[in-house]
């Protein structure tokens, strides 16, 4: 609800209260006091929305300037974060895929897709997963990749353009890993 808002509803309940301050006043006691009690509650109302007026713009201005502490942040760990790239080249992105864990990722990739070399999958912190052609595909091992966090934000920045467009969203993607992450969020 925007600050405007927030005030037009307290100045209209300053009015409001007017008014019935003024229809009691004016059934039990006289035309004077009517007018006296119902001043009373405009003022009220009046008071009440111009104090509440910079405890609302403090606080939304505080929002946008310091969004990390009006929100949670996003958990997860980059060791365990996946990312699968289906392109046979590592630095073109293709289909990028997102998955909390080499566990996740080996379960939607299929053994001929490994054995034929058809992407790659590198965790978020930039190792390379070297996967084995099982049925179910599993991890062999998890090496440390020399292009490693370029590659993350590269297939990253990549699909979230893509959902970008999808979403129809306006304004800059995140900047940081884990804002992309989170941006993005998880195909499992």
């Amino acid at each position: 609800m925007g600050p405007l808002v927030s005030v037009l509803s307290l100045a209209v309940s300053g009015f409001l209260a007017f008014g019935a301050a003024f229809l009691a006043s004016m059934i039990f006691w006289r035309w004077k006091s009517a007018a006296l009690v119902g001043l009373a509650a405009a003022a009220f109302g009046g008071i009440g929305a111009a104090l509440a007026l910079p405890i609302i713009l403090y606080r939304r201005q505080r929002a946008i300037d310091e969004p990390g502490e009006m929100e949670p942040q996003p958990s997860f760990d980059l060791r365990e974060v996946t990312l699968v790239n289906e392109n046979r080249s590592e630095t073109s992105p293709g289909d990028v895929s997102l998955y909390r864990s080499p566990q996740a990722a080996c379960a939607s990739l299929e053994a001929w897709w490994v054995k034929d070399r058809d992407g790659a999958a590198i965790t978020a912190n930039g190792d390379r997963l070297v996967l084995a052609p099982t049925e179910p595909v599993s991890v062999r091992s998890r090496e440390p990749h020399p292009d490693g966090e370029r590659l993350v934000r590269l297939w990253l920045e990549a699909l979230a353009g893509h959902l970008r467009k999808v979403r129809r969203d306006v304004g800059p993607l995140p900047s940081s890993v884990p804002e992309l992450i989170a941006y993005i969020g998880f195909a499992d």
